[in-house]
C-alpha cells in the first residue's frame, strides 16, 4: 500500500511538470491533456498493438483456470530468474531507468542548448507518467487481489511492467536499434521478475506491458506529427520590383 502511494504521489508530481515549454515545440496546453491520454486510441499506428494486447488479455481472464492459474503456480515455483534478475526486474520497474534517461537527456540540453535532448526528456516524462497514471487508475477500479493471498487489490495492470515498456518503447523509438533490443530485454526481465516474485498473473504483465508500449509509441508518432519544419516568408528586391522569398529549416 506504501509503495503504491508512492508511485501515485510520483505521477501526479510528474503530470505537473507537462506546463514545461520544449524549446522546439512551444508551450504545453492543458487542452492536449485528453489529446495524449488518450493517444493509443486514436494514433492509427498504434492501435493494432492496443487491441491485440487486449485482446490476449481478454482471453487469459477467460481461462484463468485452465491457462493462467496453473502458469502461475509454476513460474511461483521454479522462480526462473533467481533472485538476482528478480531483485533487477523489480528495480529496474520502479522508474529507475525512466527517470535517469530524463535526467541525462535534460542535462545534455542544459550543457549544450540540445533540443532533441530536451524533447526526448518530455517524450519520456510523458510516456512514464500517462501509462503510470492509466495503470493506477485501473487497478483503483479493478481492485484484483495478487496472487501471493497478500492484502494488496492493486494486481491489474502491472505497474512495473508499464513503467518498463513505456522506457522500452521510447528507447526503441528515439535511439539505434540496438538500444532498444537491450531497453525491451530489460522490459521483458521486469515483467516476468513479478510473475517470478508472484506478484502478478500473467494477464497482468501483458496488459500493463501493451499500456506501456502504446503509450510511448503513440505519444512518440504524436510528437513527430507536432513538428513543422521551421519556415519564413520575406520580401526581396528583384530587378521587376519586390518580391516574395521563402525559406525553411528542415
Amino acid at each position: 500500500m506504501r509503495e503504491q502511494k508512492l508511485r501515485s504521489v510520483i505521477f501526479f508530481t510528474l503530470i505537473i511538470f507537462f506546463t514545461l515549454p520544449s524549446p522546439s515545440r512551444g508551450e504545453w496546453k492543458f487542452s492536449d491533456f485528453f489529446t495524449e491520454w488518450g493517444a493509443p486510441l486514436t494514433e492509427k499506428k498504434v492501435t493494432p498493438y492496443l487491441y491485440t494486447g487486449a485482446s490476449i488479455t481478454t482471453i487469459l481472464v477467460g481461462f484463468r483456470d485452465q491457462i493462467v492459474e496453473p502458469f502461475q503456480k509454476n513460474i511461483s515455483d521454479r522462480k526462473p530468474l533467481g533472485d538476482y534478475l528478480a531483485k533487477f526486474g523489480y528495480t529496474m520497474g520502479n522508474m529507475v531507468p525512466n527517470a535517469l534517461y530524463m535526467g541525462l537527456m535534460y542535462g545534455h540540453y542544459g550543457f549544450t542548448k540540445n533540443r532533441k535532448s530536451f524533447d526526448r526528456a518530455i517524450l519520456m516524462l510523458k510516456s512514464s507518467a500517462y501509462s503510470g497514471l492509466t495503470t493506477h487508475v485501473l487497478k483503483q477500479i479493478i481492485d484484483q487481489k495478487r496472487p501471493n493471498k497478500g492484502r494488496s487489490t492493486s494486481s491489474f495492470p502491472s505497474g512495473h511492467a508499464t513503467c518498463a515498456f513505456s522506457f522500452a518503447s521510447i528507447i526503441g523509438m528515439e535511439h539505434e536499434w540496438y538500444w532498444g533490443v537491450g531497453a525491451y530485454t530489460m522490459a521483458t526481465i521486469v515483467a516476468i521478475s513479478r510473475m517470478n516474485d508472484n506478484a502478478h498473473y500473467l494477464h497482468d504483465v501483458v496488459f500493463g506491458s501493451t499500456i506501456g508500449l502504446t503509450y510511448g509509441l503513440s505519444l512518440y508518432y504524436q510528437s513527430q506529427n507536432k513538428i513543422p519544419p521551421s519556415s519564413v516568408f520575406y520580401p526581396i528586391k528583384t530587378q521587376d520590383g519586390l518580391g516574395l522569398g521563402y525559406a525553411m529549416d528542415f
